[in-house]
């Protein structure tokens, strides 16, 4: 029975719940979050069904194909919106269409209204968006096996798609393969524990005090090369993480949350057991530039004849380049080689149920992740951006020490690289009074011309507020302003030459918010007044996240700009604007919806 299996070397791919004929079996999760398979006694007839059906008992013999090393290609779907949706290049996104178009169906992961994660298999297109995108964490793929089955029984074209250790116990299950079955696996780092997953979604919910509404792993909106996390919530507001800032990151890729199995992963290498693999193609930007716009490219291999000639029928879907399996393997060594494992693994797991999760992150992850090492890399950072900036000329050199070091007012932090980084020809003016707390940190007056003597200001009055949770870049000849008892709230701004900030009374910028030069942003209009009704001489600002403000841009009091919109150079905002739309013009008026950009 299939309790033979060491509980170290089971995948929780659930095959032996699908094979039982009597129902015997069922999976129990762990305090990990880990399925494993359990079997009522009382109801087994022993006919070592499950056990003769194991992928991880029977790997020799499931382990062959057509081809021993696969064909490669590298490339990206034609259609934008797909590759900018997909994980990587939309490779599955072509194969799940070129499938549809045959009136076949596709199966894969999804996510359920907790987000959890579920196999699931359709007929229907509109289905696609559920399906692609790499969810990261376990999949529940119970009662799927069977009903693959029973669609190719019926004489249906079938595509599915899985971990390379449940695509393996589907072959094992059908017993036999079918000629209108394509298996598409992909290059797999670890099956991570869904209870990981959704205790960090708790923590995001309850620090931001709204309920997740959408999970986007590798979202594109700042490129595909940062591993961003995007994660949309009730109230409007949309957060972007990114590996070494992402408390879910950082615990994946320090392979804390990782399956006991992946540790010695036995479907690794070649040949592979699916038809086609899938990953995403890192490296590619040195490997073949010209298939790179940060947007994302996909890696092929084509394991068997089969799954070669279906990949030739969606082929013209795409833009593709033969490569070699050694053009992949250095940025996917997860294609041969299994995790190791971190001595801190246990203890995380262990103490999920008893500590808060951030808390129990922190703690461990410098452990894990080497804290040392990470002060080192840190302070070379600032090292290099403080040389860099201030040329070593005694001007920002004093302005360096007395902002940072010997200013009671303002919140720094050399550990965290929170600092304010001044170059030469930067006015600053900050109040005795006036407070400025760092997470992120500051570069003033930035200079892309050597010799330029173009000024910057930078002039905080009494009481001001200044707050900047990731970046914040002023570069040469631009002036901010906050007067008194105004706050400026900064998560990451990137500017351009000439940029004019004038902060009267509330100005909130998002995370990757993009100025073009001479972009001028106001939420007062000084100290005039106008004899009208109700007419008051600021109002709030806010920019929401992944704005791209175009040069010459005018952003006027009372503006909301919302997440993903872009505002054409030379425009004049003085309202709303909706979220993923391009405006333009003076008044900004609609140009086109439903945009989406990368930076």
């Amino acid at each position: 029975m299939i309790d033979s299996l060491k509980k170290e070397e089971c995948t929780g791919c659930g095959v032996c719940v699908d094979v039982c004929p009597v129902h015997a079996i069922s999976m129990n999760l762990d305090s990990e979050g880990f399925g494993y398979p359990v079997i009522d006694k009382d109801v087994c007839t022993q006919c070592n069904l499950c056990e003769k059906t194991c992928p991880v008992l029977h790997i020799d013999r499931l382990k062959k194909n057509d081809f021993h090393e696969p064909l490669c290609y590298g490339g990206y779907s034609k259609n934008l919106e797909q590759r900018f949706e997909s994980t990587s290049g939309g490779a599955f996104s072509a194969l799940a269409m070129q499938m549809y178009k045959e009136g076949g169906y596709v199966g894969g992961a999804v996510y359920d209204e907790l987000y959890f994660i579920h196999h699931y298999i359709s007929n229907d297109k509109k289905d696609l968006t559920r399906l692609r995108s790499s969810k990261y964490a376990q999949s529940d793929a119970v009662g799927f096996y069977k009903k693959v089955k029973d669609l190719l029984n019926e004489g249906n074209k079938v595509l599915v798609c899985g971990t390379p250790c449940q695509m393996a116990g589907l072959r094992s299950f059908l017993r036999k393969d079918y000629e209108s079955l394509i298996i598409i696996d992909f290059i797999c780092l670890s099956i991570s524990s869904p209870k990981v997953q959704r205790l960090y979604l708790d923590h995001i919910e309850k620090e931001q005090k709204a309920s997740v509404i959408d999970l986007k792993y590798k979202a594109k909106d700042i490129g595909w090369h940062t591993l961003s996390k995007r994660i949309r919530l009730a109230n409007g507001k949309t957060i972007y993480t990114s590996r070494g800032n992402d408390l879910l990151s950082n615990i994946f890729h320090n392979h804390l949350s990782a399956r006991p199995c992946c540790f010695d992963c036995k479907f690794k290498g070649f040949p592979r057991m699916a038809d086609l693999t899938l990953a995403d193609f890192w490296g590619v930007d040195k490997l073949k530039p010209h298939l790179d716009n940060n947007c994302g490219t996909s890696a092929v291999l084509l394991n068997s004849e089969k799954g070669k000639s279906f990949f030739e029928k969606a082929a013209h879907r795409m833009i593709l380049e033969e490569v070699s399996v050694k053009d992949l393997l250095p940025g996917n060594p997860a294609l041969v080689h299994s995790l190791s494992r971190p001595p801190e693994r246990e203890e995380f797991m262990r103490c999920l149920d008893t500590e808060p999760f951030d808390k129990l992150v922190e703690r461990i992850l410098p452990v894990a992740s080497g804290g040392l090492k990470k002060f080192i890399v840190q302070s070379v950072r600032n090292l290099r951006n403080f040389f860099i900036t201030t040329t070593l000329h005694p001007v920002p050199v004093y302005q360096f020490i007395r902002y940072n070091f010997l200013s009671s007012n303002i919140k720094t932090s050399w550990r965290r690289g929170a600092l304010i980084f001044p170059c030469r020809y930067c006015v600053i003016r900050i109040h005795k009074k006036a407070k400025i707390n760092l997470d992120g940190h500051i570069i003033l007056g930035e200079k892309r011309v050597k010799g330029s003597k173009l000024e910057t200001r930078f002039l905080m009055d009494a009481n001001s507020y200044l707050y900047v949770k990731t970046r914040f870049r002023i570069m040469y000849g631009g002036d901010v302003e906050v007067f008194e008892n105004a706050q400026l709230i900064v998560d990451w701004c990137g500017g351009n030459i000439n940029n004019t900030i004038i902060c009267g009374h509330k100005i909130e910028f998002g995370y990757q918010v993009a100025l073009g030069r001479d972009v001028r942003i106001r939420d007062n209009n000084g100290t005039h007044q106008i004899a009208l009704e109700g007419y008051k001489q600021s109002h709030p600002v806010k920019i929401g996240t992944h704005v791209w403000l175009c040069s010459g841009a005018e952003i006027m009091p009372g503006s909301i700009i919302q997440d993903g919109a872009i505002v054409g150079a030379n425009s004049v905002v003085s309202g709303k604007v909706k979220a993923h739309t391009l405006v333009s013009g003076n008044p900004a008026k609609l140009i086109e919806e439903n945009i989406y950009w990368n930076l």
